[in-house]
């Protein structure tokens, strides 16, 4: 009955549809090439998401306009920024934050040089463009990138004028107020100003999310071949992190929080300080430089399983691209070329709980509160990544491009964790090391990863490709003082595909990929213990199909698929086996990665009306999964979770009303069988309405 309901109203809106086409399909990306291209010219798998298809989102989280690209798995456990983000696998280690996909902002890294990337200080507000490269991508990105590169843009200094005032109003007492106001002086210097506040009481119990964001940008032309452009934000973000479920109390009432699960009072409270600077300058007709610095600090405070973090990083890097248009044996060429350095220098000490309830026998029952206790640990750690890369882009005739690129990187970690405190597991108690135990290594990384592509445009409206490309994957920090023998991960894909535009009728993209992955980095959950291990081989076949079609002016139908054959191909998984008092290894080979669903499609609608109308309703299908390598338990997924938008925009004023998850789906969104507490409960039906004006 409800998939009826969401066809009707797709059909009810197709004929009343006169509206005047405003959708782009014939789309231009700058971060799969680090140089403007049309997509359809770009060989590799790729998705643009424009500020015209960001309109129809709340801009409250970075996952709602992601989860509609093929080969893409975002959600969120909150509806904050703790974004979890998977592209073609890349990414299914994270606990939380985003690991295996460098991510951007403005083209300037914001993932750390170990594969850390925290997504709190980007302001969705902000987000003019979405530019995502779908598989490993580390001739252009260096290390960490083996699962892809997603690159947030924000609005051009260039474009914003005037002041413009919006507010959000939503069910959980969930509340939105931006104000941006930008100007130019004498055609030469430009700047705009924006501050944002977000906060939500949310759906759940220990859910509570609030953030204050505050940005600058900048802007100076010196002349028609010079510029440069600075941006520094601050950002306060406070998210309670409430507790995975058993399936009973996900069945029962998934809202709570249960005392039985011990860390009840489980957070990220984060405040980010964020700078960079590019220039650009074409020197000569044929060769131009683009420099760029950035500085992140931040610090958190960070209450987890076991202990809680107090700590943070200064990040400082620097990437140094030139590009320059030449000829080589006659042919017209471009070659892109630069260097890159990013050094991070973490300092954290983690705590006990200062304030729990225990039984006679001292066993901690549940958290009372997030107040820190006694030194645990401390940690110190520098972090070096250094890449050189080079690609070179060759036209033989105005249908043939064929890529060519290597890159060669280090990463050099010095790690440094003294242990005066742990939290032992099998008792339930905190125990004291005496001596306390010091963790010291130093230990490097190196890499090649080449990649070639060719696109060919058998006619004006269609282009063939085929590449091949390299990752490269270091472990984290933290997965190494886990495990000091593990050993970076390697990604060899194999693509063709096809990309089919014509002018704002339909396009069309298909992707058919292969990933030989070696050495993996898995994580390996036991119970309420969590190590990780390289994993032998795995191969990963896939098929992605992206599509929109105009119905009629104004009225655009589309969707997305995804099929995932992802084996682990030579996978021993090592488990302790109480019986034996022992680890035991596990044979794995064969079985499907976890989590991954075999078949994943999303449908949506759009519809523009000349008066100012719009509206969009779109519902995604994630198929079943299994719940562990093991392969010994599955999820059924969810069908048919539906979104509507309903907006109304005319000249300086814009209004719009959303509900998520329209007829209210319990599902999960993630069940993790391995765990104690492998429940996710995705969010309920919830509504927001905002409006905005334009000075």
């Amino acid at each position: 009955m409800k998939s009826r309901l969401f066809v009707a109203t797709m059909l009810s809106l197709a004929f009343i549809s006169k509206a005047e086409d405003v959708f782009k399909i014939d789309k231009v990306q700058f971060t799969a090439t680090k140089s403007e291209r049309e997509e359809k010219e770009i060989p590799a798998g790729t998705a643009t998401i424009t500020k015209e298809e960001l309109k129809f989102e709340r801009g409250f989280n970075l996952s709602e306009s992601l989860n509609e690209v093929s080969g893409v798995n975002a959600d969120t456990k909150n509806g904050g920024y703790d974004v979890r983000l998977i592209i073609r696998g890349g990414g299914l280690t994270a606990p939380y934050g985003i690991r295996q996909i460098n991510v951007l902002l403005d083209g300037v890294p914001i993932t750390d040089p170990d594969g850390m990337t925290r997504l709190d200080f980007v302001n969705p507000q902000l987000i003019d463009q979405i530019e995502i490269v779908k598989g490993p991508n580390s001739t252009l990105y260096g290390a960490n990138a083996i699962g892809g590169v997603v690159n947030f843009i924000t609005k051009p200094v260039w474009e914003v004028k005037g002041l413009k005032l919006k507010f959000g109003y939503g069910d959980n007492v969930t509340y939105l107020a931006n104000l941006l106001y930008g100007n130019s002086y004498k055609g030469k210097l430009f700047y705009y100003v924006d501050i944002t506040r977000r906060s939500t009481e949310s759906w759940r119990e220990w859910n509570e999310f609030k953030s204050t964001q505050a940005s600058f940008k900048i802007g100076y032309i010196f002349d028609h071949n010079a510029s440069v452009e600075s941006y520094f934000s601050y950002t306060k973000a406070d998210l309670q992190l409430p507790n995975s479920l058993t399936k009973q109390q996900f069945e029962t009432d998934p809202t709570k929080q249960y005392k039985e699960n011990v860390w009840i009072n489980s957070g990220r409270y984060s405040e980010i300080y964020f700078f960079n600077t590019k220039y650009q300058n074409q020197l000569t007709d044929s060769f131009t430089i683009k420099p760029l610095f950035y500085v992140q600090k931040w610090h958190h405070y960070h209450p987890v399983t076991g202990l809680i973090n107090d700590g943070g990083s200064k990040v400082f890097g620097t990437d140094f691209i030139t590009e320059l248009k030449h000829k080589l044996f006659g042919i017209n060429a471009t070659l892109i070329s630069g260097f890159q350095i990013q050094y991070d220098d973490y300092n954290a000490d983690k705590y006990t709980y200062g304030d729990v309830a225990k039984d006679r026998t001292g066993k901690i029952l549940y958290t009372l509160s997030d107040r820190k206790g006694d030194l645990a640990e401390t940690n110190k750690n520098k972090i070096l990544k250094y890449g050189f890369y080079a690609q070179e882009t060759l036209k033989p005739t105005n249908r043939l491009l064929i890529d060519l690129g290597i890159r060669w990187d280090t990463v050099k970690f010095d790690l440094n964790q003294t242990t005066y405190i742990s939290y032992d597991y099998s008792s339930g108690r905190y125990k004291t090391s005496n001596p306390p135990q010091i963790f010291d290594k130093t230990t490097s990384f190196r890499a090649w990863s080449p990649r070639v592509g060719i696109s060919y445009g058998i006619s004006e409206i269609v282009n063939v490709y085929g590449s091949f490309s390299t990752g490269f994957q270091t472990p984290q920090w933290s997965q190494l003082i886990l495990n000091p023998n593990l050993k970076n991960a390697k990604s060899y894909q194999y693509e063709v595909g096809f990309k089919a535009v014509k002018d704002d009728e339909f396009s069309l993209n298909t992707a058919f990929f292969f990933i030989d992955s070696r050495d993996e980095i898995i994580r390996v959950i036991d119970g309420q213990l969590t190590t990780y291990a390289n994993a032998g081989k795995i191969h990963k076949k896939g098929v992605e199909v992206d599509g929109r079609f105009k119905i009629a002016n104004g009225l655009y139908i589309g969707g997305s698929y995804t099929f995932s054959d992802f084996i682990y191909k030579d996978y021993k998984e090592v488990k302790y086996n109480p019986t034996f008092r022992k680890n035991v290894e596990n044979d794995r080979s064969g079985n499907r990665l976890e989590y991954i669903p075999k078949h994943k499609y999303t449908l949506y609608l759009y519809y523009f009306n000349p008066l100012g109308f719009k509206a969009k309703i779109d519902t995604n299908t994630w198929g079943e999964y299994y719940t562990n390598p093991a392969n010994t338990g599955k999820y059924k997924g969810y069908e048919f979770l539906t979104n509507l938008y309903i907006g109304y925009e005319r000249k300086n004023f814009e209004i719009g009303f959303s509900v998520y998850n329209l007829t209210d789906k319990k599902y999960a969104m993630e069940v993790t069988e391995d765990s104690n507490t492998p429940y996710k409960p995705g969010a309920p039906r919830t509504w927001f309405v905002s409006a905005s004006y334009r000075f």
